[in-house]
């Protein structure tokens, strides 16, 4: 059984229709990326368990204030189709970010933001709400305690995230933004026999789109490296078909959900292991990355790795950069080199890069 995305009507920025993108990479003609993710900083006000990016040692970087909110005048120069501002740390810690959304929408750039909410507070709200395309929220439980210990925070954080939402979505209402809500729900070992309450909890809210997924943890991850969760519940004789057949019910003319679980997708499904193939990533060419560091990269695995870099903001414009001779050596590279581990071969889904 597959799991399909519900959006009727509501399209996830990351994936819009790109046909004139699509007949230009058929026929070998250049094309500016459809999404561009933007990070503005690698500090967080939390240490989630599953992060990615986390280094303890690491400094902290902000992208330099003239350079986040300037690249957005040369993104719609370059005819991006959006932007994502997410990356590796906490967006709203930067404090320029308000008036960076705000030149980007003046732009007519779609922009969706994806932020703990933890720092979304009434101002930032007033300031940001009705310049955006969506509202992310990376994260989200339905139990306070579960929430802080998977997110390295105090409960308080967990509070002070529904608040927020709660009255984002109420200004949402009262002033008819057109802003979209999304939330991701992650699977873990302590919510699995709770997972529906923690997307229904989503659609008393009110947000509109659910993700249900699990984390990809790496080496970096405060928790340390691990296997796919999903795998073992199934193995643990958790009824994972049950759960997400139970879930979908939720879904009406509001709100919709898409499920997303490794056990799904290869082990109840019977799909079997692919390898490597060259050439089979196309995602590097739609979708690209603007770091902290100002350095513009393939995929989200190569943050902070610069030999993955096309190039440096600090020093050549975004339309440069992306048509020049580096990018088009990078993705040959990475077109032809098969990455650590598994997680590039078809039908993953995700990246791994060689560093």
């Amino acid at each position: 059984m597959s799991y399909k995305i519900h959006m009727k009507g509501r399209d996830d920025p990351r994936t819009p229709y790109q046909i004139d993108r699509l007949y230009a990479w058929k026929h070998g003609k250049y094309f500016s990326p459809a999404t561009v993710e933007i990070s503005p900083t690698n500090a967080c006000n939390q240490r989630c368990t599953y992060c990615y990016a986390w280094r303890e040692s690491k400094s902290r970087e902000m992208l330099r204030d003239d350079i986040l909110i300037g690249c957005f005048d040369q993104l719609a120069d370059a005819d991006v189709g959006g932007v994502v501002i997410q990356g590796t740390g906490e967006p709203l810690l930067h404090k320029a970010l308000p008036e960076a959304i705000k030149r980007g929408a003046s732009r007519h750039i779609p922009i969706q933001l994806t932020t703990n909410g933890v720092l979304l507070n009434a101002a930032l709200q007033d300031e940001i709400l009705q310049h955006l395309y969506c509202l992310r929220i990376s994260v989200i439980d339905n139990d306070p305690r579960r929430y802080a210990d998977q997110h390295g925070c105090n409960e308080k954080q967990w509070h002070t995230l529904v608040a927020n939402l709660e009255r984002a979505i109420a200004v949402r209402a009262r002033s008819n933004l057109p802003f979209s809500t999304m939330a991701t729900v992650y699977l873990s070992e302590n919510n699995v026999n709770d997972l529906y309450n923690c997307v229904r909890f989503c659609k008393e809210i009110g947000i509109d789109f659910v993700y249900v997924l699990e984390p990809q943890y790496t080496s970096y991850s405060p928790s340390g490296k691990r296997s796919h969760i999903s795998s073992h519940m199934a193995n643990a004789g958790h009824d994972i078909d049950s759960v997400c057949e139970k879930i979908l019910s939720l879904i009406d003319d509001n709100f919709f959900v898409k499920i997303k679980l490794y056990v799904k997708e290869h082990i109840l499904s019977g799909a079997t292991k692919q390898t490597w193939k060259n050439d089979y990533c196309q995602g590097v060419k739609f979708y690209t990355l603007i770091g902290c560091d100002g350095e513009v990269y393939p995929c989200w695995r190569a943050w902070e790795s610069k030999r993955y870099s096309f190039g440096s903001l600090y020093e050549k414009e975004f339309t440069e950069i992306w048509q020049g001779e580096k990018r088009r050596q990078i993705e040959e590279m990475i077109m032809r080199t098969p990455p650590d581990g598994v997680v590039c071969a078809p039908g993953t889904g995700t990246i791994g890069l060689r560093n």
